[in-house]
């Protein structure tokens, strides 16, 4: 079973969330959910899901046999030789962080720290066919406000700490609300 191209993908799926979060039919309140819903968008559009996998490791991880990641888009080995089943050659790893309504100055912080770890950790893996990607979403009150995600993409100090290497793309991903009207923007960092 094969997607598109992973760029094609992700961007496949911001196109869904938007119209998902426009219409009522998608509101998250923790990365998980926001997982779950890329998820689903993948399955329904291949019509499988046997090659997406949630929070799930990979074989040969250099580092750590027990880290997980948020999305993984790869054929599970059968695991002959192995503890238990991994995910060997993936297509496609998706990590996710959510600057959350309610989130006080030192959990952002956190999380932007988080962002630059992600990129780390994705970047010493093994150049997956596809692609390695880091979602950042943010919550505005308007459409034109400043976040937390708008005032550190737009400078340069940020983009360089936010370097990516060995093909990681970063995207923030901005879901807003304007008194009636709904609205996701992304920008690649």
């Amino acid at each position: 079973m094969r997607l598109g191209s992973p760029i094609e993908d992700v961007e496949g799926c911001l196109k869904q969330i938007d119209e998902d979060w426009r219409k009522g039919r998608f509101n998250p309140i923790l990365e998980s959910d926001i997982a779950g819903h890329l998820y689903h968008v993948l399955a329904s559009r291949v019509g499988s899901a046997a090659c997406l996998h949630l929070s799930t490791r990979l074989c040969g991880d250099p580092e750590n046999e027990h880290r997980k990641y948020d999305l993984v888009v790869g054929e599970v080995t059968d695991g002959v030789g192995e503890s238990r089943p991994y995910i060997k050659e993936p297509t496609m790893i998706v990590e996710i962080k959510l600057l959350a309504r309610g989130f006080n100055p030192a959990q952002k912080q956190r999380r932007l720290r988080g962002i630059k770890e992600d990129i780390q950790k994705l970047a010493k893996i093994p150049n997956p066919e596809g692609g390695r990607f880091v979602l950042a979403f943010e919550y505005l009150n308007a459409r034109k406000c400043d976040g937390c995600l708008t005032r550190l993409c737009g400078t340069r100090k940020r983009r360089g700490s936010w370097r990516t290497t060995n093909g990681v793309k970063v995207i923030c991903v901005w879901m807003w609300h304007d008194g009636e009207e709904l609205g996701v923007d992304w920008e690649y960092v």
